[in-house]
């Protein structure tokens, strides 16, 4: 049986565990709320009807259907391409080449910082 982490904190007591269980419902709750406003917005504006005659039209049911099939290819290429790859970068830290490669699968993360960055300082300097 595990040991409960107790602490005192303002001089009330805490429970590390329930506080991690109340972290993790605000979190959902939050998520759950931006992820339904824009949900809520097309549905409000928009009408229900008009949204009904949308999927109806077949211009707009081939576009649908080629977003969901680019969406699902992106998705099954990044489980079988993307899972291999964070298990080497984990598991081999030292090794030159995985460095290197860790460093590649990085810069989509970095290029957009440096893009906004020096675009704020051309533009506002």
């Amino acid at each position: 049986m595990g040991r409960t982490t107790n602490w005192y904190i303002d001089g009330s007591f805490f429970n590390k565990e329930h506080g991690y269980l109340s972290v993790c419902i605000a979190l959902s709750i939050i998520y759950s709320i931006v992820l339904f406003i824009p949900i809520y917005a097309l549905i409000k504006y928009a009408s229900l009807e008009n949204i009904i005659r949308i999927f109806q039209d077949r211009n707009s049911i081939s576009a649908i259907a080629l977003s969901l099939k680019t969406s699902s290819v992106s998705v099954i290429l990044t489980f079988l391409f993307g899972t291999p790859v964070a298990f080497i970068l984990k598991n081999n830290k030292n090794n030159k080449i995985v460095k290197l490669f860790r460093d590649i699968v990085y810069l989509p993360i970095v290029f957009p910082t440096i893009y906004c960055r020096d675009w704020i300082t051309f533009n506002f300097w």
